[in-house]
């Protein structure tokens, strides 16, 4: 795939003044009219977010005009797109891409790689906490009281959370959630892709096609569903701290 080259796809890359730091994916129109804006900071979280956005992008680019507008344009929650945008942010700092495509040498890619899953296995322990707090807030209606997001937080996190932050740090819909469970089904992609094409399997064209084929259906299915229907197993942690012990433990 030619990122530069698909129809609809717009790569918004420059370092503009007027642009957020926030980087994110505008899908105006599936497959029609999807654009990637990232304001580059510098190292090697430029890679991951262009990746991230990408995930987003290529498979809405991908999605069959076929299906139906509701289906491409509309979905019930936004887990198994994070999914795609996780499996292609996490293949850039996999030790073949770093070897193979950035020219790292072997010690340096296992280095950064072990660094990328112990950010992710924070970064997950603070979206499974938030998630927490944010189901007992919203089912007690306790709104205005931080003390159990402080408590949680750091708990599970290891920094302090002042109570006062916590409404500042609430998003909305429990998208935490879907970062959770998308985690999960992305550590299911990935192995499935590895036992087919191996660790390289981000050089393997018929990895490409695989992608494109999950792509081209759009939002038809939610996350378990499509785990189901592509015969991917149930949705659940199993691969996720699989590749945590393997990397982090072992």
């Amino acid at each position: 795939m030619d990122v530069l080259e698909i129809p609809g796809l717009h790569l918004e890359l420059e370092a503009s003044k007027e642009k957020s730091a926030q980087a994110i994916s505008f899908i105006l129109g599936v497959p029609d009219e999807i654009y990637i804006i990232i304001k580059p900071q510098g190292g090697w979280v430029d890679l991951e977010t262009l990746w991230h956005e990408l995930g987003h992008g290529l498979s809405a680019a991908h999605t069959s005009p076929d299906i139906p507008l509701v289906m491409k344009e509309m979905a019930t929650c936004n887990s198994l797109s994070e999914a795609y945008a996780f499996l292609l942010q996490n293949m850039t700092l996999s030790p073949p891409f770093l070897e193979e495509f950035l020219g790292l040498d072997r010690t340096e890619a296992e280095t950064l790689y072990y660094y990328k899953t112990l950010k992710e296995f924070s970064v997950f322990r603070r979206y499974a906490a938030k998630f927490l707090v944010e189901y007992q807030a919203f089912s007690t209606g306790q709104l205005s009281d931080g003390q159990r997001y402080s408590e949680l937080m750091t708990r599970y996190t290891g920094f302090f959370y002042h109570p006062d932050a916590f409404l500042l740090d609430l998003v909305p819909e429990f998208y935490c959630l879907d970062y959770v469970t998308a985690w999960m089904a992305e550590a299911k992609l990935q192995d499935y892709l590895i036992n087919r094409w191996g660790e390289a399997w981000m050089f393997d064209p018929e990895a490409g096609r695989q992608l494109m084929d999950w792509w081209s259906k759009g939002n038809t299915l939610d996350l378990v569903s499509f785990l189901r229907q592509e015969a991917l197993d149930e949705l659940s942690p199993d691969a996720l701290v699989s590749r945590w012990d393997r990397v982090l433990v072992n």
